[in-house]
C-alpha cells in the first residue's frame, strides 16, 4: 500500500505540484544511454549462496549510498526499521543515516473507520487518494536523512581527469559481462570515470572528475570557497560564488549539451563533471554564474520550412485547378 501511495499519489502528483525533485524515474520510455550506464554502475550485485539461491552481494550495498551521495539525494521514505539496514549495510563505516520524522499512513480526516478494525488496517483497503501520512513518534514509516549527500552546488579546487597513462595501461582483463557492455556503450574514458566514482577509495567530497582536462589550469588542494543560490527556475539557475582558489563549480544536475553557462555575464565552457553532472570553471574571486537551458532552433526552422513547402504545394494545386477546371471533373 505504501509503495502505491508513494509511486502514484506522491511522485506523480504531489511532487510535481510542490516542485519536489526526486531521483525516482516516474516515466521514461526511452532511457538515454548515459543515464542507463550511470544507473547500472550503482546497481546492487547478486551472487549464488551455498544453496544455489540468488542473493544480494553484501559488498555492493555501499554502491547505492554512493549513488545517493553523488546525486544530492538527501531524503528517503520507507519503513522505519530500514534505518539499521542503511547504517549497517549501505554505510557501515560512517553511519550517516538518521530518522527525521516517523509517521503512519491512515485514512484521510473525515473517513469513517468500521468497527473491529484499526485505522492502520483500514488504510490498506482504501484507494491511495483516500489515505495520507500522519506524524507519529512510533509510526511504522519514516522520513530518513542521508547526511552524506553532496550539496546541490559545490566548489572544488581539486579535480581529476583520466590520464593518458591510465588509458594506455587499461585492459579488459577481469571485467564481467555487464562491465564489458558498459565499456562498449560509453568508451574507455567514461568507463574509467564510472569505475572511479563507485570505488570506495574515491572521496566525492574532496574531488570532482572531469570528462576533459582544463587547459593550462592546475588543480590544487586549497580551500575552494563558497557558493549559494541566487535564484532557481527549472531552465534558469543563478549562483553567487566566491572562489578563493581556481575552482570547478559542480552543479549536481544532469548534463545536457543544450545547457549554456555564463560567468559574470560572459559565456563560459560547460563542463561535464562526475560523468553525468554539469559544471563550470571559476577563477579566484566573486562571480555570478548562470545556467540556462535552451533548445536549438534548427528543428523549428526545419518544421517551418516543411509547413511553408506544404502551403506552396497546396497553393500551386489550387492555382492549376482554376486554370484547368476540366481537370477536376
Amino acid at each position: 500500500m505504501f509503495g502505491q501511495l508513494y509511486g502514484i499519489e506522491w511522485t506523480q502528483h504531489h511532487f510535481l505540484y510542490y516542485d519536489i525533485q526526486s531521483l525516482d524515474i516516474v516515466q521514461m520510455p526511452r532511457m538515454p544511454a548515459d543515464l542507463a550506464a550511470y544507473n547500472g554502475t550503482f546497481q546492487l550485485g547478486f551472487k549464488q549462496d551455498d544453496s544455489g539461491n540468488l542473493v544480494v552481494a553484501p559488498e555492493t550495498f555501499p554502491r547505492v549510498a554512493r549513488l545517493w551521495q553523488l546525486t544530492n539525494t538527501r531524503y528517503l521514505l520507507g519503513p522505519a526499521p530500514l534505518l539499521d539496514l542503511f547504517n549497517g549495510q549501505f554505510d557501515p563505516e560512517q553511519h550517516r543515516f538518521r530518522i527525521v520524522q516517523r509517521f503512519n499512513v491512515l485514512p484521510k480526516p473525515g473517513m469513517a473507520v468500521p468497527d473491529g478494525i484499526s485505522p492502520e488496517q483500514f488504510a490498506n483497503y482504501l484507494p491511495t487518494e483516500k489515505v495520507t501520512a500522519f506524524p507519529n513518534a512510533d509510526g511504522a514509516y519514516a522520513l530518513f536523512e542521508f547526511t552524506g549527500a553532496l550539496p546541490r552546488a559545490k566548489l572544488y579546487s581539486n579535480w581529476e581527469t583520466n590520464s593518458v597513462a591510465a588509458l594506455n595501461g587499461f585492459t579488459t582483463n577481469g571485467l564481467n559481462d555487464d562491465e564489458l557492455k558498459t565499456l562498449g556503450n560509453v568508451g574507455t574514458n567514461d568507463f574509467l570515470t564510472l569505475k572511479k566514482l563507485v570505488s570506495p577509495s574515491f572521496d566525492p567530497q574532496q574531488t570532482v572528475l572531469l570528462s576533459a582536462p582544463l587547459s593550462a589550469v592546475p588543480s590544487t588542494n586549497q580551500n575552494s570557497g563558497t557558493v549559494g543560490f541566487k535564484s532557481y527556475a527549472p531552465k534558469d539557475i543563478v549562483f553567487n560564488a566566491n572562489a578563493v582558489a581556481p575552482s570547478v563549480l559542480l552543479l549536481n544536475d544532469k548534463f545536457d549539451p543544450n545547457w549554456r553557462v555564463a560567468v559574470d555575464g560572459q559565456p563560459a565552457q560547460l563542463l561535464r563533471c562526475n560523468y553525468i553532472m554539469r559544471g563550470v570553471y571559476l577563477a579566484p574571486g566573486s562571480h555570478t554564474v548562470e545556467f540556462q537551458f535552451s533548445l536549438p532552433n534548427k528543428p523549428l526552422y526545419v518544421t517551418l520550412v516543411a509547413i511553408a513547402a506544404g502551403l506552396c504545394l497546396l497553393g500551386l494545386l489550387v492555382f492549376l485547378q482554376r486554370r484547368n477546371p476540366a481537370a477536376g471533373t
